[in-house]
């Protein structure tokens, strides 16, 4: 009995929403017709591309990704994304593609902790373990010693000293909070989950994504304080360095 609903008729609505007031999916929608109007620009695609990621898609994350170092392919950052979201879309394998992708950010960024983890991941799960542990242990010397992805490197190292490959997931924090926030997209009454997501979003020093992630937990939660004081604590966590 409803009258027709043109898809550009909601379209428009979206777009006159509170971005807080929209889910990831209807956010992503928002996010394509922006980087529509703004073709040469890589941030509404890297913006686009957490949105997609956040609405269970990392296919479409990666495809905005592409169309960001596209414009910017001097960015080590994108490239760095465009990696994890290749690993994720691939279930956790790091892949050819998505090696040939963090070499590029490793060449902008040589220090990039991102690319020497998953490339040293990507020769351990080919055979070359002992030269992968060469580079995890070389990355472990270079991380601040209170640098909380030491605890993952250890384990991931430890583990593949005992067998020809790691977990796949094991140390990919990047893999495992973008895991976390696709569930949320995907039933998001979990109040924990979202306290959990945007103090990981702050402590891996994605303020974008932290902050998309607080406005959308304080719109579900707004009339419950003591939720929105324990987000509030979580936003404030210190980023890993």
């Amino acid at each position: 009995g409803y009258g027709d609903q043109p898809y550009a008729r909601r379209l428009a609505e979206w777009r006159a929403t509170p971005p807080t007031q929209l889910d990831p999916t209807r956010m992503a929608a928002v996010l394509r017709s922006v980087a529509a109007e703004q073709p040469g620009d890589p941030e509404p695609y890297r913006f686009l591309a957490i949105a997609e990621m956040a609405s269970g898609d990392p296919a479409a994350a990666t495809r905005a990704l592409r169309r960001a170092v596209s414009l910017a392919p001097q960015r080590a950052d994108l490239w760095e994304a465009l990696g994890e979201a290749a690993v994720l879309e691939s279930e956790g394998e790091v892949t050819p593609y998505a090696q040939a992708v963090f070499q590029e950010a490793l060449t902008l960024d040589p220090a990039s902790p991102t690319a020497r983890f998953h490339l040293a991941r990507g020769r351990i799960e080919a055979g070359e373990t002992e030269e992968g542990l060469a580079e995890w242990r070389a990355l472990r010397a270079d991380l601040a010693a209170d640098d909380p992805r030491r605890a993952a490197l250890d384990a991931a190292i430890a583990e593949a000293e005992q067998g020809p490959a790691p977990a796949p997931a094991m140390p990919d924090i990047g893999a495992m909070v973008e895991g976390l926030a696709a569930r949320l997209a995907a039933d998001p009454d979990d109040p924990e989950g979202w306290v959990r997501l945007v103090r990981s979003y702050a402590v891996l020093g994605q303020d974008a994504r932290r902050d998309a992630a607080l406005a959308s937990a304080r719109a579900r939660y707004a009339d419950n304080p003591e939720i929105l004081s324990r987000l509030a604590e979580a936003a404030r966590a210190e980023p890993m360095r």
